[in-house]
């Protein structure tokens, strides 16, 4: 569902163009991520629509579960975040391979699925070194913060993986992103602003 809704409702422009405008958009989301907050919000205001909510015969322990995932995963496809999460990965990477590799017990506590508490920041590394023993689930695998820490490297790869298909269809992707990035560029001039980097399409050569 997050990499279905990742960019639902897209302007067209980045946040960068977004903050410096000051766009509704921008200001709703306090120049914070405001494209993947808007996304998340937007997705969410039409998953809540009369026929539309699918959660409706899940508890709301899992309703809460799942939009706290799906939020958290939008939210780090901002590419201003991902020196951050690679950051983030590189300290827990170990304790997350070696949690894996535990014997597997067949029974799966309720606690194994617990949403983590506490910072969320990707800088705070004293607390992403506790103990692997509290972050890793009776049946072997690391609990949600891990995982959804491992999806989120997963999202964010598959966001921009077209340099690893076909080249006709890596050259598709990149001919429509250069539309939008020029469209931006365009925008930019018309208001006098200096263009973004990758938006100037005089002079461009791919």
């Amino acid at each position: 569902v997050a990499a279905a809704i990742h960019d639902y409702a897209h302007p067209g422009v980045n946040n960068g163009f977004l903050v410096t405008t000051h766009s509704s958009i921008a200001i709703r989301h306090n120049d914070d991520s405001p494209l993947e907050r808007f996304h998340c919000a937007e997705a969410f205001r039409v998953m809540g629509q009369k026929g539309n909510v699918f959660l409706s015969e899940w508890s709301k322990l899992d309703q809460n579960r799942f939009r706290h995932a799906v939020i958290q995963l939008v939210l780090c496809t901002d590419l201003g975040l991902g020196l951050g999460l690679i950051n983030q990965f590189n300290v827990v990477k170990d304790e997350i391979r070696a949690s894996c590799s535990k014997n597997k017990q067949p029974m799966v506590q309720a606690a194994d699925f617990s949403i983590p508490t506490g910072s969320s920041k990707t800088d705070d590394a004293p607390a992403l070194r506790r103990s692997a023993a509290k972050r890793t689930s009776s049946f072997g695998y690391p609990k949600l913060e891990y995982r959804l820490l491992v999806l989120k490297v997963a999202l964010r790869c598959a966001d921009i993986s077209h340099p690893t298909k076909q080249y006709h269809i890596h050259q598709r992707w990149t001919e429509c992103i250069n539309q939008e990035f020029f469209a931006q560029g365009k925008k930019e001039k018309e208001l006098q602003l200096p263009v973004s980097p990758l938006c100037e399409e005089d002079g461009f050569n791919l």
